[in-house]
Parts: C-alpha cells; sequence; structure tokens
C-alpha cells in the first residue's frame, strides 16, 4: 500500500510538469480575448476539449474554459494567431457542435519603460509583458482515471 501511495505522488508531480501549458517558441502574448462559446453540455468533454486545443493552437499562451458561463479567455500573440483563426479552431472541434457567439478582444497591459540611449540622446521603449504559468490539474485527472482502468 505504501509503495501504491509513493507511485500516486511521483505520477501527480509529473503530471504537475507535463501539464504546463508554457510553450517555449511562443512568443509573449499581446492580446487577451473573451469569447462567449455555445454548445457545451459537460465540463469534462467539452470545456476541457476546447481547453486543451486552445492551448496546442501556435502563439496561444493560456486559455481558460469556463463551463457554467460558457466563457473562455485565450491570451495569445496576434503575430501568430488571429481572431479568425481562434474561433474557426472552436467551431470545428466536435463535429461544429461549438459556436462561438461572443468575441471581445483587447491588448494585454504590459510595463513600458521609456529611457534615453546615452549614445544617440534618443528616447527608446522597451515593453516587457508579465504571465504567470498554468497549470492545468484536469490532465492529471484524466492521467489518474486511465491507470485506475
Amino acid at each position: 500500500m505504501k509503495s501504491l501511495a509513493v507511485f500516486f505522488a511521483v505520477f501527480a508531480v509529473m503530471g504537475l510538469f507535463n501539464s504546463c501549458s508554457h510553450s517555449p517558441n511562443t512568443e509573449t502574448a499581446n492580446r487577451e480575448a473573451s469569447l462567449k462559446i455555445e454548445g457545451m453540455t459537460c465540463q469534462m468533454g467539452c470545456a476541457n476539449t476546447i481547453q486543451a486545443r486552445l492551448q496546442k493552437m501556435t502563439g496561444v499562451s493560456f486559455a481558460e474554459v469556463d463551463f457554467e458561463n460558457e466563457m473562455a479567455i485565450v491570451r495569445f500573440n496576434n503575430s501568430q494567431t488571429s481572431e479568425k483563426e481562434i474561433k474557426a479552431t472552436i467551431n470545428a472541434l466536435a463535429d461544429g457542435a461549438y459556436k462561438v457567439v461572443f468575441y471581445e478582444e483587447n491588448e494585454l497591459e504590459s510595463n513600458r519603460t521609456t529611457d534615453t540611449n546615452p549614445e544617440t540622446g534618443k528616447q527608446e521603449t522597451s515593453v516587457q509583458t508579465v504571465s504567470a504559468p498554468f497549470f492545468d490539474l484536469s490532465r492529471l485527472f484524466d492521467k489518474l482515471v486511465f491507470f485506475i482502468q
């Protein structure tokens, strides 16, 4: 029994590291979209499917789907993906069972710093956008359920 508990503990730690949605080739997100999605009938099958697919998109650094409110939040770099691609991805899932009925996009706030370059005397602006890592614990649950079966 003790070895089973150790196995689950190791498995849980591995799941946390494997479920991080950070993609090393994704540039910093500069947009955040709020979407209203119709057609979801459950959290595990619908909302998690949409969320997982959005997280795999090039340019998306964060995606979270709220089943109860039928809403999704997506942070992305608009030089790598677009509103059209995000909507098309969702609308194409499950043979068109889901439909984006509302889309609102905003520019993410960033830390802007303006300094004067001592060599040229010109003002230069640097931008740093900060985002926290996101861990999808639902994948850990799926792995545990698969192991138990």
